[in-house]
């Protein structure tokens, strides 16, 4: 696995285990990393076991009848 900004190796065991921690400004960037990471020789599972979305600490959080009420009818 080649170092990214957005990857890095928090835990790994002796037999070849890896976690890696991927943090991005976005959930598409995330699967385009799970993709690639699928496609490493060696690789034989890649499983995402825990997924987060930050949002702005100063950015109320929108509820979803204001997202429904932004989106194009």
């Amino acid at each position: 696995m080649r170092p990214t900004p957005e990857a890095s190796v928090p835990q790994h065991s002796d037999e070849g285990k890896l976690v890696v921690l991927l943090e991005t400004a976005n959930e598409s960037v995330i699967m385009e990393r799970i993709s690639s990471f699928e496609h490493l020789s060696g690789v034989i599972n890649v499983a995402m076991v825990y997924h987060q979305i930050d949002t702005d600490p100063h950015e109320a959080p929108q509820t979803d009848v204001e997202a429904e009420m932004e989106s194009p009818a």
